[in-house]
């Protein structure tokens, strides 16, 4: 599997569908109360995640604890933590994020992505790989999805 194209694709596919999105639509309602904008600070905060969760492998470490704080609110807080925040800001800390995970992934020894039992917190009969393709480019496919609607509803 090719673990950084994947990345790759899901965060261009993501792109694709914030792009244009009118002013308004980042205040439509994207999936259940959350709006558009609150779903991009969702997957912002799953950006800032992945790095944490790649660093130990090439030997790093990231400034933030969120893996310590991945639990049943883990979501609900994250984006609460960005409410107020204009979507320009959200949508500009998604992409630092994104930056900084790739320039992780792409140091990632080739052997570890498939090795099963790397990541116990998840699951300890998951692999990294499974891991980007559940949490990361199917979550980006759902909720880019859900914002592609809320942008089409706001006639963007």
């Amino acid at each position: 599997m090719d673990a950084v194209g994947i990345l790759r694709w899901g965060h261009d596919w993501l792109m694709r569908q914030v792009s244009g999105m009118p002013e308004a639509g980042w205040a439509e309602p994207a999936v259940g109360t959350w709006s558009a904008r609150d779903v991009l600070a969702h997957l912002s905060s799953y950006e800032l995640l992945l790095s944490e969760v790649l660093a130990p492998f090439v030997g790093e470490t990231v400034p933030t604890t969120l893996l310590s704080r991945y639990d049943d609110g883990f979501n609900d807080r994250e984006v609460d933590a960005r409410a107020g925040t204009p979507w320009r800001d959200v949508l500009a800390e998604y992409r630092e994020a994104h930056e900084r995970a790739m320039a992780i992934a792409v140091r990632m020894p080739a052997g570890v992505w498939p090795q099963v039992g790397t990541i116990p917190w998840y699951g300890a009969e998951y692999a990294l790989d499974d891991l980007l393709v559940f949490q990361w480019y199917g979550h980006k496919r759902e909720h880019g999805a859900q914002i592609a609607a809320a942008k089409d509803r706001a006639g963007g």
